[in-house]
């Protein structure tokens, strides 16, 4: 557990990397869907004939999400909600029979293809990382 007092292992050390073997690490750890952390870890451990309970392989944490990803999914959340309002409104303007209704209606599928694009968008960023 991250973050808490309840780790079963205890000792830190720390360890200064270039650039290039950082990256390194980062790529094979990343290939190998474990932290850099632990990698390195199973690493040392055989390296000294350590015990199996000295390996722990926690997952590789995901990034998080870029200010780009951040700014769509605000822009997704608004445009839900002029979409609900115009469902809202749309049903108002049919129901008291108002000419612009179908005006309405055409701004609510526009609203809607607008939605699928940003989706489509955050898709897309997700799969740059």
């Amino acid at each position: 557990m991250p973050g808490t007092e309840t780790r079963k292992l205890k000792n830190l050390v720390g360890v200064r990397l270039t650039d290039e073997t950082a990256v390194a690490v980062a790529r094979q750890a990343a290939a190998d869907g474990v932290s850099d952390a632990s990698w390195i870890r199973a690493l040392v451990v055989d390296a000294v004939q350590g015990s199996e309970q000295d390996v722990q392989p926690q997952p590789r944490p995901e990034p998080p999400p870029s200010e780009h990803l951040l700014a769509l999914g605000e822009l997704a959340h608004r445009v839900g909600e002029v979409g609900g309002l115009l469902v809202q409104t749309a049903k108002t303007a049919r129901e008291s029979g108002d000419p612009a209704h179908g005006d309405i209606e055409q701004a609510l599928a526009d609203v809607r293809a607008l939605s699928r694009e940003i989706r489509s968008a955050m898709a897309e960023e997700r799969g740059r990382r």
